[in-house]
């Protein structure tokens, strides 16, 4: 029996050994084929970090054969290059930036079972561009804070007006996703509403963040009882192991989103419409996503975890459909009565 199972373990061993050589050698045979045969490339502009893009670039070429070219750059960068005859193949942007560039006439329509899936209000209604990931925002709670208060109701008006709750929030200034989040909040509460509250929630602010990671850091490091942040970034401080319960507003709340479209006139249309079908996967994509940190929801995604107090998230719903000059008054107005204003 003992000499039987030597021989097992030693036939396992093998065909271990032979199955990493296998794939080892398909592995070189590919990367030696791609620098023998250059794959071609579908360029992308992004605005979301360039390595969440990146990451899909092998598993797509091993599928399709070939390869993603993917350039880093804001909204307003990807219309000037576009007005000056650089462009992509395909756009994976903001909202903002997409809704930009069809404006500007540079998005092709692409209408597909796949973006079919994508509900109306999260991608445009002639087909221009599909929403792919959200990051919505959430309540990134210090855990001594929720053990000493079981009872608190993680509400806008509750958080807001709760004089006692030592609370953080982004500068409405300092990034596009902390811009929109005001716009949403008007969107849901109206102008007289939002600025109300948040009249209210100025009182017990302890900092204005100038970072999206901010709140998150703040509420595991104990100088807050409550960071108003977005799901990606409270996830990511929870990753790096510091404690932070992620709860979702219990009355809905809003989101940034961030979709594609592919680009007018581009070289790799149709590859770039494959690329854009193949990304709307919620299942096997939303994987790959987590698996290299970064913690988005998909659009099309039924089947959302529950947060820390086992409640599933709720959107508003919001047409997001904000002008320059609307969001500039806005803003000016939280600058002179709220940010800088006095009682």
């Amino acid at each position: 029996m003992r000499r039987c199972g030597a021989v097992l373990a030693f036939l396992a061993a093998a065909a271990a050994v032979f199955f990493f050589l296998l794939r080892y050698g398909e592995q070189q045979e590919r990367l030696h084929r791609d620098i023998q045969e250059p794959m071609e490339a579908i360029q992308i502009y992004t605005d979301l970090p360039q390595g969440a893009v990146q990451i899909f670039d092998e598993p797509f070429a091993e599928i399709h054969g070939m390869r993603l070219a993917v350039q880093e750059m804001t909204g307003a960068q990807m219309v000037q290059a576009a007005e000056a005859g650089r462009k992509p193949d395909l756009y994976l942007a903001s909202q903002r930036a997409l809704e930009a560039l069809k404006a500007a006439g540079h998005l092709a329509v692409h209408v597909s079972e796949q973006t079919d899936t994508v509900l109306n209000a999260r991608k445009d209604a002639d087909g221009f561009w599909t929403g792919i990931w959200i990051n919505p925002a959430v309540f990134a709670v210090n855990v001594d804070f929720a053990a000493t208060h079981p009872a608190f109701f993680y509400t806008w008006d509750e958080v807001f007006s709760r004089q006692s709750v030592r609370l953080i929030m982004t500068d409405f200034i300092a990034a596009e996703y902390s811009e929109d989040s005001l716009m949403s909040l008007v969107e849901h509460f109206g102008r007289e509403g939002t600025f109300a509250r948040l009249h209210e929630a100025a009182g017990h602010i302890v900092q204005y963040g100038k970072y999206l990671s901010t709140p998150a850091h703040m509420a595991a490091m104990d100088k807050c009882d409550i960071g108003i942040s977005g799901l990606d970034e409270a996830e990511k401080v929870r990753q790096e192991g510091m404690p932070v319960r992620i709860i979702y507003p219990e009355d809905g709340t809003f989101y940034y989103l961030y979709g594609a479209a592919v680009a007018r006139g581009g070289a790799h249309a149709e590859a770039a419409a494959s690329f854009m079908d193949w990304l709307l996967d919620s299942e096997e994509r939303g994987a790959l996503l987590r698996d290299h940190g970064y913690y988005f929801l998909y659009v099309n995604d039924s089947r959302r975890k529950e947060d820390d107090a086992r409640q599933k998230i709720e959107f508003w719903p919001l047409n997001k459909q904000y002008t320059e000059e609307g969001k500039k008054k806005l803003l000016d107005q939280w600058l002179q009565e709220i940010r800088f204003g006095k009682d």
